[in-house]
């Protein structure tokens, strides 16, 4: 009878340090790493399709109004001749067709599901033995369908489902006087000429996320782009033609030339990721609170591999890669 009640307590002891490290378990950090995976892959596919449709209305929009210039320019460089009623019918034909093709434009752009891409599949908990025989079975195993998860979760299209390598991104080169802490996630100055700071990642093939948090921005802006891994570190990276990314939502750099002008819009604060898709040679911008864009990298003056480019401008900035 003494071994028995001994034996009860182990089985009683067993349970509960069972119970008490059942937090622990190696599944549930599968489990994160699943979710994890599954929201990102979710998050690029979403980023992309912002950007396939915030650039087919602009190139619409754009070619309306130059059919809009046209015939205004038109219309003014005939004020003072004499108009006949068969040209003033043709104009407002004219003007009445692009009306209809604003509203034939937006009717046009759908929203569709893939059916070539496989979904992203669902995770479920299973044992292996029958849960009736687990009285007399103490090495009853748990598994998850986690491997049923294919890597082209996303499809071949942009490549989503090869989406951050199970390497994380970190800032590694500088040129300048910048400082590198915690790990190297965060990178910042104080002094006002500006630094540059690479990645530590080759990026050759597939679609990639960085995500980013402006933690301190002075009265400057952050660089957020890509430049070849072999390209020369200066401090003014950002001016070399290799180098193509944003200052900010508004301000594009294209083979080191900011093509717009004007006031920077970028917060303490933001966060910002940016979508690196090797296979279609094009960034995706985005900053949660400004919006979204795109543009197209010119591999001859941008040549793969690329590398994360991080340019803190004049004044004190801090930037940290988020995971």
């Amino acid at each position: 009878m003494e071994d028995v009640e001994n034996e009860l307590a182990l089985l009683k002891q067993d349970i509960e340090n069972m119970q008490n490290t059942a937090i622990n378990h190696p599944i549930f950090a599968q489990i994160c790493e699943w979710e994890q995976e599954s929201t990102n892959k979710i998050q690029i596919a979403s980023d992309i399709a912002r950007a396939d449709l915030f650039q087919l209305l602009a190139e619409n929009a754009n070619r309306l109004e130059s059919d809009f210039n046209r015939i205004a320019q038109q219309m003014q460089s005939n004020h003072n001749s004499n108009y006949s009623k068969d040209d003033c019918d043709q104009r407002i034909d004219e003007i009445k067709t692009c009306r209809q093709n604003i509203s034939k434009t937006l009717q046009s752009v759908k929203l569709i599901t893939d059916h070539k891409i496989k979904p992203i599949q669902l995770i479920k908990i299973t044992e292996s033995g029958n849960q009736q025989d687990s009285a007399h079975n103490n090495d009853i195993t748990i598994s998850s369908s986690l491997d049923s998860i294919p890597s082209s979760a996303m499809g071949p299209s942009h490549d989503v489902g090869k989406i951050l390598s199970k390497r994380s991104e970190y800032f590694e080169k500088i040129a300048g006087n910048a400082e590198l802490d915690e790990n190297c996630l965060v990178a910042k100055k104080t002094d006002v000429p500006s630094a540059s700071i690479r990645g530590t990642i080759l990026y050759s093939t597939g679609t990639h996320q960085i995500r980013f948090r402006v933690e301190h921005l002075s009265n400057n802006s952050i660089f957020i782009g890509v430049t070849p891994s072999t390209e020369q570190m200066t401090t003014t990276t950002f001016k070399l033609p290799s180098s193509f990314g944003w200052w900010d939502t508004k301000f594009p750099v294209i083979r080191g030339i900011q093509v717009e002008s004007g006031a920077f819009s970028m917060h303490t604060g933001d966060e910002i990721s940016l979508t690196i898709d090797c296979n279609e040679a094009r960034l995706v911008y985005h900053n949660k609170r400004s919006g979204l864009r795109s543009m197209t990298v010119n591999l001859d003056f941008c040549p793969l591999p690329w590398q994360l480019l991080v340019v803190l401008g004049a004044g004190e900035n801090k930037i940290r890669i988020l995971p």
